[in-house]
């Protein structure tokens, strides 16, 4: 996005490996074994990109308590579509797009979060992703749902929101 691509054309060469991936996760899930795979794409889903790409959902939050009438006025626009992982009026009104300023949160936000993230999965902190859900539901609810109902999970997306939140508030 920092680059004017859509980050969903990159990813695309990777959707058929996290396919894999989470079928092993629900095929092991069904047999009563441990889900064997961390990084399927519902983990970056639920617990990284919360408002979709750059974990945005956190600067539109942040937008709402902006100084300035412009970018208070892109928060309203941009916070409901972001809790249900849409942001495109983030992408285009802040601007994220081309905008060289956000390259450090929009980057280190997900990074953190990917790490927490896998880090727990990896440990079994919580339990790993075996549902495919709906991009469109709130991070929390996702991650509870594709987790099988592991309350954690929902517990751990709003951990990385608010380690996004203290990211993005510089």
């Amino acid at each position: 996005w920092l680059i004017g691509v859509h980050g969903y054309a990159v990813l695309a060469a990777f959707k058929p490996v996290w396919l894999q991936m989470l079928v092993e996760n629900m095929n092991a899930a069904a047999a009563g074994l441990h889900p064997p795979n961390v990084g399927v794409q519902e983990m970056f889903m639920w617990f990284v990109w919360q408002g979709d790409s750059g974990g945005t959902l956190a600067a539109a939050l942040w937008l709402l308590r902006a100084k300035s009438a412009a970018l208070k006025s892109v928060g309203k626009v941009a916070v409901i579509p972001a809790i249900f992982n849409i942001n495109e009026p983030m992408l285009f009104g802040l601007p994220v797009v081309l905008n060289g300023s956000l390259l450090l949160p929009f980057i280190l936000a997900p990074l953190c979060s990917a790490t927490t993230a896998w880090t727990a999965l990896h440990y079994g902190l919580v339990a790993r992703p075996r549902v495919e859900v709906i991009w469109t539901i709130p991070g929390p609810v996702g991650a509870y749902l594709t987790t099988g109902g592991d309350f954690r999970a929902a517990l751990l997306a709003l951990f990385n929101l608010a380690m996004s939140f203290a990211i993005y508030a510089p």
